[in-house]
């Protein structure tokens, strides 16, 4: 079982099960992760669903980790999974063994980018950012900054 982390996505990806030489099909998944508290809830679409019988993975939005599973920056998501054929359900396998720490957007910077007079010209000028990471940058390396500018503070 993996962890892969997009934008705003944690999916969860497993194999199908080692089924000892048994012809009977599985039908159905479901994934738990673990929430703050040690209990263990089935995210929405992963339970039972053709995608994920299919493609054995499914997708958790940040916003649910954060509001469902009270799950906050730094958490280690913890996932294991479980399926069933018409004889029943499995146990559940082994908490997974490649748990990401959860992440989140950067945050503002908590300094203000500094004008660099040297190489400033009429039509341009150079800028230094603050330096953002750890926490303020949400667990991961920033990618790219937004400048915006603003002769009144209010229109951007």
């Amino acid at each position: 079982m993996s962890l892969n982390v997009t934008t705003v996505l944690y999916r969860v990806t497993f194999s199908q099960p080692f089924t000892g030489g048994n012809s009977v099909a599985i039908i159905a998944y479901e994934v738990q992760i673990q929430t703050k508290n040690g209990t263990w809830l089935i995210p929405q679409g992963c339970q039972s669903n053709a995608a994920l019988v299919a493609n054995r993975w499914c997708e958790i939005t940040l916003t649910t980790l954060i509001t469902d599973f009270q799950l906050v920056q730094g958490d280690l998501i913890i996932s294991r999974v479980r399926s069933l054929n018409e004889i029943g359900w499995s146990l559940y396998s082994n908490v997974s063994s490649q748990n990401v720490s959860l992440c989140n957007v950067p945050q503002p910077p908590v300094n203000l980018p500094i004008r660099v007079s040297s190489g400033s010209t009429l039509t341009s000028i150079y800028i230094r950012l603050p330096e953002i990471t750890g926490a303020f940058a949400g667990g991961l390396t920033i990618l790219s900054y937004s400048i915006q500018r603003s002769r009144d503070q209010i229109n951007w």
